[in-house]
């Protein structure tokens, strides 16, 4: 389990206290660590167990480096790289601390993982995300102080960072892949180093990882046993050290798939999957399940549940996108219910987005591959993998689909092979034919908003109550822009709000 679920920093010339109380909505306990390095004063909060700022910071020389997540090909490093410079450790900040003293901001193309970090390197202070950004990093810059934080309501509610949110009809914060919802917020882009000169406070961007543009010439059969290789090391990565993991499933291809890779390599694994009386997918989870002999279970819940839990999303995952908040809420009760079982929990999601899983099957190989692109580069700024969904129930998740030499591999292939005899996600399907039961892998894709109900929720939901000429999307929108506004700028606890409270009706 990683230890540390957050963190927070300011660098200014006065030491800042107050850091200790800022608010996270992940599990654990705020640790405080402060440091002066050379004219400077570092006030950083870790958010996580009892004594994990071993795990979360280390200083050394002229680096210091504050960290949350996991690095996946920690042990290749460490053989590879490190291992005749310094002793083998287990720790994944110490790591990043020594490639950077070998490569500089280089360091971070040679890391696959998930994680984010801040690195005070010589001069400079630099803030990274990985090469999906699946831990958020936001940041506000002022005259002479630097404010940093894993979730936005740190710096927010914490630092009083933020006059407000952003006009609803203003949506120029997703063009430029910096800005947030919030004002005076901004975030790292995936894949990307902000780099602030510690002496002016000037700030530029760079990449340490961009979407490949060219595609592999292989057959069919290669396409195959290169997909389930690097998925199935993928999957190896992400487990861990654990013999105990959970997965998501709901019987669909991206998961089943997942579950068939993790079986062999645990001693314990528990299967989940949710749905209400009027949509579930519980008859093809049961299938993979009972192949792969998991521990399964079932979680049938109300309607009313997705609906009482769209605050909790929302103060989670921090975005005004009602498709991301559909997504995400049944993710979210389905480890609520979870985290009895098991504290580690691999999903199948991201899969639709790399095989055009939601997209036309018979539109032009020219389109699949262009659409393919524009929805990997959508999830900057929309946070559908975010850490802060899991953690807040004590559960750390990982995606293999989007591991970094998967998704290198799956965007090189050749799109034609994706949609192949007009059947969505053929070559993902085709690669793992032999492995699960055939109603699973040629069964059409059901996104997880429509699958458990979430969508039917909120959608009868909004008819009912939000009515106007206004497209349903707009609607639905308005009210998690209005949860927002609650939960950020008048300070309510997601506890007290009622989805009937006429603070999220209002302006509608």
């Amino acid at each position: 389990m990683v230890r540390c679920t957050g963190f927070g920093l300011i660098v200014s010339p006065d030491r800042h206290n107050e850091v200790v109380e800022w608010p996270f909505a992940v599990q654990g306990i705020n640790s405080t660590r402060f440091e002066r390095i050379e004219n400077l004063e570092y006030s950083s909060v870790i958010r996580g167990e009892e004594n994990c700022v071993k795990t979360a910071y280390m200083i050394e020389e002229d680096i210091a480096i504050w960290m949350i997540g996991e690095v996946y090909n920690r042990e290749s490093i460490w053989n590879t790289i490190i291992g005749e410079e310094k002793n083998s450790s287990d720790l994944d900040v110490d790591l990043l601390l020594n490639l950077i003293r070998l490569y500089g901001t280089t360091a971070l193309r040679l890391v696959n993982g998930r994680f984010a970090a801040v690195i005070r390197f010589r001069d400079r202070l630099l803030l990274v995300t990985d090469h999906a950004g699946t831990i958020p990093l936001y940041f506000h810059i002022s005259k002479n102080s630097i404010y940093v934080a894993t979730e936005a309501k740190a710096l927010i509610l914490g630092g009083n960072l933020s006059p407000g949110l952003r006009k609803f009809e203003d949506r120029t914060f997703e063009q430029n892949m910096i800005e947030t919802i919030f004002k005076g917020i901004n975030r790292v882009p995936i894949g990307s180093i902000i780099e602030i000169n510690l002496r002016t406070f000037e700030m530029k961007k760079e990449h340490h990882w961009r979407m490949p543009s060219e595609r592999l010439v292989i057959s069919e059969e290669k396409a195959c046993h290169l997909l389930y290789e690097t998925l199935d090391k993928a999957v190896e990565f992400q487990k861990g050290e654990n013999d105990s993991v959970g997965v998501i499933l709901s019987g669909g291809i991206d998961s089943s798939a997942i579950t068939s890779l993790i079986a062999p390599k645990v001693t314990k694994l528990y299967t989940f999957s949710i749905g209400t009386e009027s949509a579930n997918e519980f008859e093809y989870a049961k299938l993979v399940a009972d192949r792969y002999q998991t521990d399964h279970h079932e979680f049938l819940i109300r309607e009313e549940e997705f609906l009482e839990k769209l605050p909790h999303v929302v103060w989670a995952a921090e975005v005004p996108h009602a498709e991301f908040i559909e997504y995400l809420t049944p993710v979210y009760i389905t480890y609520q219910h979870a985290r009895s079982f098991t504290n580690r929990i691999l999903t199948g999601y991201g899969s639709d987005i790399l095989f055009g899983g939601m997209l036309d099957p018979h539109m032009s190989i020219e389109e699949l591959d262009n659409y393919i692109q524009r929805d990997v580069l959508s999830i900057d700024g929309s946070n559908e993998f975010t850490h802060t969904i899991g953690l807040v129930h004590g559960i750390w998740t990982t995606h293999p689909y989007w591991d970094r030499e998967f998704l290198r591999i799956t965007l090189q292939l050749d799109p034609r092979l994706k949609n192949l005899h007009g059947i969505e996600k053929y070559i993902l399907r085709k690669s793992f034919e032999s492995f699960l039961p055939q109603r699973n892998v040629w069964r059409k894709k059901i996104g997880v908003h429509q699958s458990t109900g979430t969508e039917n929720a909120f959608t009868k939901w909004v008819n009912e109550n939000i009515r106007g000429n206004e497209p349903l999307a707009v609607r639905k929108n308005k009210i998690i822009y209005n949860l927002l506004q609650t939960l950020y700028v008048e300070g309510a606890n997601p506890d007290e709000i009622n989805i009937n409270n006429s603070r999220v009706l209002i302006n509608q």
